[in-house]
């Protein structure tokens, strides 16, 4: 199901100066659970597809995500319960958040703009919802941007693939008629 949220994300992607195309700018991140599934959902929208494959000199992945995860307050830099870290080959680990350790991984899917994944909901969070906090690094090719975004997942929808920007493309022009036929009627008479 498309929300006005998604169109207004795409019509924005659509929509952008060349100049953002520089950086995959993190757009959003949206972290639901699903108790009645037992799963834990992320969906990580950025600007530009994301670059999980070129290294910098350090073998650092020119795009990196992680989030960290505690059940009762906003985890600050570098702590939380669990880590969730971006893994090269299109894998995420879950760990420990004091020692690092892997518990467990899962794969992620790469979409476009659009990264989501699913992580059993009992490895998480003893109820149905928890604090998070997203850092996303672009380290390769010169940038050394960190983006942030804190949030607690509660239960909800599951994020979903932004619709493609040729789909959305379509709408254009009916909202440009909208707005021009919304001003026209504002007009006074002449």
């Amino acid at each position: 199901m498309m929300t006005m949220k998604h169109l207004a994300a795409t019509l924005a992607c659509i929509a952008l100066p060349t100049f953002v195309q520089a950086s995959p700018l993190l757009f959003e991140v949206n972290v639901t659970t699903q108790p009645a599934d037992g799963t834990a959902a992320f969906g990580i929208y950025f600007y530009q597809p994301p670059d999980f494959v070129t290294t910098d000199g350090f073998g650092r992945l020119r795009d990196q995500f992680q989030f960290y995860l505690d059940e009762t307050q906003s985890p600050v830099v570098g702590e939380g319960r669990f880590v969730i870290a971006q893994q090269s080959g299109g894998m995420v680990a879950i760990q420990q958040g004091g020692t690092r350790t892997t518990i467990a991984t899962a794969p992620f899917v790469l979409d476009g703009v659009f990264v989501g994944f699913t992580l059993p909901l009992a490895l998480l969070t003893s109820g149905d919802s928890f604090y998070w906090r997203f850092e996303d690094y672009n380290f390769g090719g010169g940038g050394t941007g960190l983006y942030r975004r804190l949030g607690q997942a509660e239960p909800g929808d599951v994020p979903t693939v932004l619709p493609d920007a040729t789909a959305t493309a379509a709408l254009l022009p009916l909202a440009l008629a909208g707005l021009w036929l919304g001003r026209r009627a504002t007009r006074a008479p002449r």
